[in-house]
Protein backbone atom coordinates (compact mmCIF):
# COMPACT_ATOMS: atom_id res chain seq x y z
CA UNK A 1 0.00 0.00 0.00
CA UNK A 2 3.05 2.85 1.04
CA UNK A 3 4.85 1.34 -2.75
CA UNK A 4 1.45 2.43 -4.16
CA UNK A 5 0.73 5.81 -2.48
CA UNK A 6 4.44 6.48 -3.35
CA UNK A 7 3.84 6.09 -7.28
CA UNK A 8 1.23 7.58 -7.19
CA UNK A 9 2.95 11.11 -5.44
CA UNK A 10 6.12 10.85 -8.06
CA UNK A 11 3.41 10.21 -11.22
CA UNK A 12 1.88 13.72 -9.27
CA UNK A 13 5.10 15.45 -9.14
CA UNK A 14 6.35 14.08 -12.62
CA UNK A 15 3.01 15.56 -14.21
CA UNK A 16 3.15 19.12 -12.60
CA UNK A 17 7.05 19.17 -13.45
CA UNK A 18 6.53 18.79 -17.17
CA UNK A 19 3.17 20.88 -17.21
CA UNK A 20 4.57 24.31 -17.31
CA UNK A 21 2.55 25.71 -19.92
CA UNK A 22 -0.75 26.21 -20.28
CA UNK A 23 -2.59 27.25 -23.60
CA UNK A 24 -3.94 31.00 -24.00
CA UNK A 25 -5.86 31.44 -27.30
CA UNK A 26 -5.06 30.86 -30.93
CA UNK A 27 -5.71 33.97 -33.32
CA UNK A 28 -5.74 34.04 -37.25
CA UNK A 29 -5.03 36.90 -39.64
CA UNK A 30 -4.89 37.17 -43.66
CA UNK A 31 -2.84 39.65 -45.04
CA UNK A 32 -3.41 40.56 -48.81
CA UNK A 33 0.12 41.82 -50.60
CA UNK A 34 2.44 39.90 -52.89
CA UNK A 35 5.62 41.18 -50.17
CA UNK A 36 4.29 39.41 -46.88
CA UNK A 37 7.64 38.43 -45.98
CA UNK A 38 9.12 41.57 -46.37
CA UNK A 39 6.04 43.17 -44.51
CA UNK A 40 6.73 40.96 -41.75
CA UNK A 41 10.00 41.66 -41.63
CA UNK A 42 9.68 45.22 -41.59
CA UNK A 43 6.84 45.01 -38.65
CA UNK A 44 9.20 42.39 -36.39
CA UNK A 45 11.67 45.13 -36.45
CA UNK A 46 9.83 47.98 -34.61
CA UNK A 47 8.16 45.72 -31.88
CA UNK A 48 7.83 49.11 -30.14
CA UNK A 49 5.22 50.26 -33.23
CA UNK A 50 3.08 47.59 -32.89
CA UNK A 51 2.81 48.05 -29.18
CA UNK A 52 1.90 51.29 -30.11
CA UNK A 53 -1.48 50.55 -30.93
CA UNK A 54 -2.39 48.04 -28.19
CA UNK A 55 -5.31 48.26 -25.74
CA UNK A 56 -5.53 46.56 -23.01
CA UNK A 57 -8.01 44.25 -22.40
CA UNK A 58 -9.95 44.47 -19.02
CA UNK A 59 -11.49 41.34 -17.39
CA UNK A 60 -13.62 40.48 -14.57
CA UNK A 61 -12.31 42.48 -11.04
CA UNK A 62 -9.27 44.04 -13.23
CA UNK A 63 -9.03 48.00 -12.94
CA UNK A 64 -7.24 49.85 -14.29
CA UNK A 65 -4.86 52.59 -11.84
CA UNK A 66 -2.03 53.78 -13.88
CA UNK A 67 -2.12 53.98 -18.11
CA UNK A 68 -0.32 51.78 -19.53
CA UNK A 69 2.59 53.35 -21.64
CA UNK A 70 5.36 51.52 -23.95
CA UNK A 71 9.03 52.84 -23.52
CA UNK A 72 12.24 51.24 -24.65
CA UNK A 73 13.56 50.57 -27.90
CA UNK A 74 12.24 49.42 -31.55
CA UNK A 75 13.25 46.07 -30.70
CA UNK A 76 12.89 45.66 -26.79
CA UNK A 77 9.84 47.71 -25.86
CA UNK A 78 8.23 47.41 -22.43
CA UNK A 79 4.76 47.54 -21.18
CA UNK A 80 4.35 49.27 -18.24
CA UNK A 81 1.03 50.68 -15.91
CA UNK A 82 -0.72 49.29 -12.74
CA UNK A 83 -3.97 47.71 -12.46
CA UNK A 84 -6.18 46.66 -9.66
CA UNK A 85 -7.49 42.73 -8.96
CA UNK A 86 -10.22 42.56 -6.88
CA UNK A 87 -11.52 38.93 -5.52
CA UNK A 88 -13.93 38.48 -3.43
CA UNK A 89 -13.91 42.10 -1.85
CA UNK A 90 -9.62 41.91 -1.54
CA UNK A 91 -7.99 43.95 -4.08
CA UNK A 92 -4.46 44.31 -4.85
CA UNK A 93 -2.67 46.32 -6.88
CA UNK A 94 -0.48 44.68 -9.66
CA UNK A 95 2.25 46.20 -10.89
CA UNK A 96 2.85 45.17 -14.75
CA UNK A 97 6.21 45.66 -16.35
CA UNK A 98 6.61 43.56 -19.33
CA UNK A 99 9.59 43.27 -21.43
CA UNK A 100 8.88 42.44 -25.26
CA UNK A 101 11.15 40.77 -27.51
CA UNK A 102 10.55 38.85 -30.87
CA UNK A 103 13.26 36.79 -33.14
CA UNK A 104 13.02 35.12 -36.49
CA UNK A 105 12.93 30.95 -36.19
CA UNK A 106 13.00 27.55 -37.70
CA UNK A 107 9.13 26.46 -37.87
CA UNK A 108 7.01 24.45 -40.05
CA UNK A 109 5.40 27.48 -42.06
CA UNK A 110 6.99 29.97 -44.98
CA UNK A 111 7.83 32.51 -41.78
CA UNK A 112 7.70 31.89 -38.14
CA UNK A 113 8.84 34.40 -35.13
CA UNK A 114 8.71 34.20 -31.18
CA UNK A 115 7.24 36.67 -29.47
CA UNK A 116 8.06 36.49 -25.65
CA UNK A 117 6.65 39.02 -23.14
CA UNK A 118 8.89 38.78 -20.11
CA UNK A 119 6.96 39.18 -16.38
CA UNK A 120 10.01 38.49 -14.00
CA UNK A 121 9.67 42.31 -13.16
CA UNK A 122 5.95 42.70 -12.21
CA UNK A 123 4.59 42.57 -9.12
CA UNK A 124 4.82 39.24 -7.41
CA UNK A 125 1.07 38.84 -7.64
CA UNK A 126 1.87 37.60 -11.62
CA UNK A 127 5.78 36.61 -11.47
CA UNK A 128 4.76 34.06 -8.55
CA UNK A 129 2.41 32.29 -11.21
CA UNK A 130 3.74 33.39 -14.57
CA UNK A 131 7.43 33.55 -15.39
CA UNK A 132 6.32 35.07 -19.13
CA UNK A 133 3.85 34.67 -22.06
CA UNK A 134 4.87 34.01 -25.64
CA UNK A 135 3.32 33.43 -28.71
CA UNK A 136 4.64 31.63 -32.05
CA UNK A 137 3.60 33.74 -35.63
CA UNK A 138 3.57 31.02 -38.10
CA UNK A 139 2.73 32.58 -41.88
CA UNK A 140 1.47 30.53 -44.93
CA UNK A 141 1.99 31.57 -47.89
CA UNK A 142 -1.43 32.04 -50.01
CA UNK A 143 -2.70 32.86 -52.98
CA UNK A 144 -3.30 36.26 -52.42
CA UNK A 145 -0.68 36.97 -49.45
CA UNK A 146 0.08 35.13 -46.18
CA UNK A 147 -2.15 33.63 -43.87
CA UNK A 148 -0.58 34.03 -40.32
CA UNK A 149 -1.45 31.91 -37.10
CA UNK A 150 -0.50 33.06 -33.61
CA UNK A 151 -0.65 30.36 -30.82
CA UNK A 152 0.41 31.67 -27.31
CA UNK A 153 0.65 30.26 -24.45
CA UNK A 154 1.89 31.40 -20.59
CA UNK A 155 4.65 29.57 -18.77
CA UNK A 156 4.62 28.61 -15.13
CA UNK A 157 6.75 30.16 -12.43
CA UNK A 158 8.54 27.33 -9.92
CA UNK A 159 5.83 29.17 -7.74
CA UNK A 160 2.99 28.05 -9.37
CA UNK A 161 -0.02 27.08 -7.00
CA UNK A 162 -3.51 26.68 -8.87
CA UNK A 163 -6.27 28.18 -7.59
CA UNK A 164 -8.76 31.29 -7.95
CA UNK A 165 -5.89 33.57 -8.29
CA UNK A 166 -4.27 31.40 -11.10
CA UNK A 167 -7.53 31.03 -12.61
CA UNK A 168 -7.56 34.63 -12.75
CA UNK A 169 -4.24 35.88 -13.86
CA UNK A 170 -4.27 32.67 -16.87
CA UNK A 171 -7.79 34.49 -17.79
CA UNK A 172 -6.68 38.01 -17.87
CA UNK A 173 -3.83 37.25 -20.36
CA UNK A 174 -5.66 35.23 -22.24
CA UNK A 175 -7.36 37.97 -23.12
CA UNK A 176 -4.38 39.94 -24.16
CA UNK A 177 -3.92 38.30 -27.25
CA UNK A 178 -6.32 39.42 -29.52
CA UNK A 179 -5.29 42.75 -28.75
CA UNK A 180 -2.39 41.98 -29.50
CA UNK A 181 -3.22 40.43 -33.16
CA UNK A 182 -5.31 44.17 -33.80
CA UNK A 183 -1.97 45.79 -33.13
CA UNK A 184 -0.38 43.41 -35.25
CA UNK A 185 -2.67 43.51 -37.93
CA UNK A 186 -2.83 46.98 -37.72
CA UNK A 187 1.23 47.58 -38.14
CA UNK A 188 1.21 44.88 -41.00
CA UNK A 189 -0.97 46.53 -42.90
CA UNK A 190 0.36 50.33 -42.82
CA UNK A 191 3.59 48.44 -43.59
CA UNK A 192 2.38 46.90 -46.29
CA UNK A 193 1.11 50.67 -48.07
CA UNK A 194 3.84 51.79 -47.29
CA UNK A 195 5.97 48.91 -49.15
CA UNK A 196 3.69 48.47 -52.07
CA UNK A 197 3.58 52.99 -52.98
CA UNK A 198 7.38 52.38 -53.12
CA UNK A 199 6.78 49.16 -55.87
Amino acid sequence: MKKLILILCLSSLTTLAFAKDDFLSQQDLDIKTGHYEEAIFKTAENLKAIFDHYKIALGPGFYIVKPLEVVGTRSNPVLKGILKKCISFICHDVDLDASLTITKVQGPCDVNYYLKADLSRSSSLLTDIYEYFSTTVCAKRTVSGAHITLSSSAHRAGTYIGGPISSNILSFLGLQIEPIKNSLETELNKNIKMIEGKN
